[in-house]
């Protein structure tokens, strides 16, 4: 889908239009029950509604409240229906039950094949462009950002300068202030799904990345290599205390290999 159609797409999904097909540009066809009909507006705190949209800035939880935390994660990441509400009417159209009826009664969204794909094609980032977008005073250039947002809290090391007196000013500066690495990928996924791939399934010691290979006939050599040895295992007896490898010199080291194979 290139950019024209995926912001008609976006746009027709916003104000509740038909996308595509015969009848794009009408508007979606819904079902009414009067007895959901609601004439009150109670008003919301901290709550809008601006251009097909409604903004709750109500929820909110601190660092210490981690179940809070862990419903408004699952609250963001919800998908995008409920399969328990979607059923296929025997004319072929998509019906979609809402959760809460809106004020005018609106009870189901009916929905074409053709336009109910495209309800999902909207839902599909573009290339190139970020998942993330801010607005209005979160936006980068608004002027009371930095009144809203929180302070930058990464850490800064300072590095001693042993430049000599030719080193341009910008060069001081930048290794001065030099930032501390993030978490690399092998962190983040010991953090996140508590599996750590750098200690030795065998010996129980610390391994490191030696190499990022990407040539498809090196992994299938290497992979072949791998299964091959797998049929004549080695012999290798789990260290007590992996600290050991550190005390001792290469040449032991060497020598209790020997002794494994």
């Amino acid at each position: 889908m290139d950019t024209v159609s995926a912001a008609s797409t976006e746009a027709s999904d916003r104000r509740y239009r038909v996308a595509m097909g015969p009848h794009s540009g009408s508007r979606t066809l819904t079902l009414h029950d009067p007895s959901f009909i609601r004439t009150d507006k109670p008003q919301k705190a901290l709550t809008t509604d601006r251009d097909g949209f409604s903004l709750n800035a109500v929820v909110s939880c601190q660092l210490y409240q981690r179940d809070r935390l862990e419903r408004l994660c699952r609250y963001v990441t919800r998908t995008a229906i409920c399969l328990e509400r979607l059923t296929v009417r025997t004319d072929g159209k998509i019906q979609y039950e809402l959760k809460n009826p809106f004020r005018n009664g609106t009870t189901h969204i009916l929905f074409s094949p053709l336009d109910f794909l495209s309800k999902f094609a909207a839902l599909v980032p573009r290339p190139r462009h970020n998942l993330v977008r801010y607005h209005g005073v979160f936006a980068p250039n608004a002027k009371l950002r930095k009144l809203i947002i929180p302070k930058s809290t990464k850490s800064v090391r300072g590095k001693e300068n042993s430049k000599s007196d030719k080193t341009s000013e910008f060069e001081e500066i930048t290794s001065q202030n030099e930032l501390l690495a993030p978490l690399s990928w092998a962190q983040r996924l010991k953090r996140v799904f508590n599996i750590d791939i750098t200690l030795c399934p065998l010996c129980g010691g610390t391994m490191r990345v030696i190499a990022d290979i990407t040539d498809p006939d090196l992994i299938q050599k290497i992979l072949g290599n791998i299964l091959q040895h797998n049929h004549h295992p080695l012999n290798v007896q789990p260290l007590a205390n992996p600290k050991t490898f550190a005390d001792k010199q290469p040449n032991q080291l060497c020598a209790e290999q020997k002794s494994f194979q």
